[in-house]
């Protein structure tokens, strides 16, 4: 199997090679901005009923439209197949770092800790609901790596499984 990283194809790429690599439908699209976590349902003390945290439901509906528009680039439908799923998150570094610690985080050398990985992939694959797949229940084989980076976002690659 075919596990795109970032150092593969972009989406254009994709999109010229017909949305295929290794002979299995992919997709790559980028979240900009700094990726967040799935926050813990609320519950409202009048009604009773559960909510998503504001910062939450925006980060998820960034998502569904960069998803969508990568969908309608590479002229996509919603997958039901199982999907590898591969998440390349990229945190700011603090400004009140000095000059050496950021170039270690540049260069990969300290790693964010602020973040659980799992939380921001579910945000990422919920995100990716009925739009890149039916459901995130598809996802057979998910990779998540963290890092900082000069601009803060999220890579996501999606890959098709037979």
């Amino acid at each position: 199997m075919t596990i795109l990283t970032t150092h593969s194809m972009t989406a254009e790429e994709l999109k010229s090679e017909g949305g295929r690599l290794g002979g299995l439908s992919a997709l790559s699209f980028e979240v900009p901005g700094t990726p967040v976590a799935k926050a813990r349902a609320r519950f409202s003390s009048r009604n009773g009923c559960a909510y998503t945290p504001s910062a939450t439901a925006a980060y998820e509906r960034s998502v569904q439209q960069w998803a969508q528009l990568a969908m309608l680039q590479a002229g996509r439908k919603t997958t039901t197949a199982p999907v590898s799923v591969e998440i390349h998150l990229y945190f700011p570094i603090p400004e009140s770092w000095s000059k050496s610690k950021k170039e270690r985080a540049i260069f990969g050398q300290t790693y964010p800790k602020s973040v659980d990985v799992d939380n921001v992939a579910k945000s990422l694959l919920d995100g990716c609901n009925g739009i890149v797949f039916d459901d995130d229940s598809q996802v057979i084989e998910l990779h998540v790596t963290k890092r900082y980076g000069l601009e803060p976002k999220a890579r996501v690659f999606v890959t098709e499984v037979p």
